[in-house]
């Protein structure tokens, strides 16, 4: 079931995204296309970039921080929560709570990833072409610290 079928904001919905967005965006906060070798079909590209590591990234995002965000503010908000469920559906509780949670959300995730350090990382991409397109086939990937 979608966020918006459950009866989430689409402000909410639109936050959320943006927040994403600009997370991502922080993996490669600046880059540098080096050498570009075509030879025939198949091409390499070296790329240099500097921003968080996605293997930081992927452990921020994947350890419970939006269930930690979630406790917290529950924990925070206990007589507000009472009193709306004391009124409304179940479907109601978690539309509502989600529309105050997941901005506090995508605010932590952000002011997280703003706080980490950033690395530099040079990628080797093979390309292939594929009629008037080129396909990466394969990334190589080295960090420089």
């Amino acid at each position: 079931r979608s966020y918006e079928e459950a009866g989430v904001n689409s402000k909410t919905l639109d936050e959320f995204v943006d927040a994403q967005t600009r997370a991502c965006s922080m993996m490669w906060e600046k880059y540098e296309v080096g050498d570009v070798k075509v030879e025939g079909d198949k091409a390499t590209v070296l790329v240099n970039t500097t921003g968080i590591d996605m293997d930081d990234w992927d452990n921020l995002t994947e350890s419970g921080l939006a269930g930690e965000v979630g406790s917290r503010w529950m924990d925070d908000h206990a007589s507000e929560i009472d009193a709306y469920k004391s009124s409304h559906t179940e479907t109601e509780f978690q539309a509502w709570y989600l529309d105050r949670v997941v901005p506090e959300y995508a605010q932590e995730l952000l002011t997280r990833l703003d706080a980490m350090e950033r690395k530099t990382t040079d990628y080797r991409m093979t390309l292939l072409k594929d009629g008037d397109d080129w396909k990466i086939t394969d990334v190589e990937v080295g960090t420089n610290g």
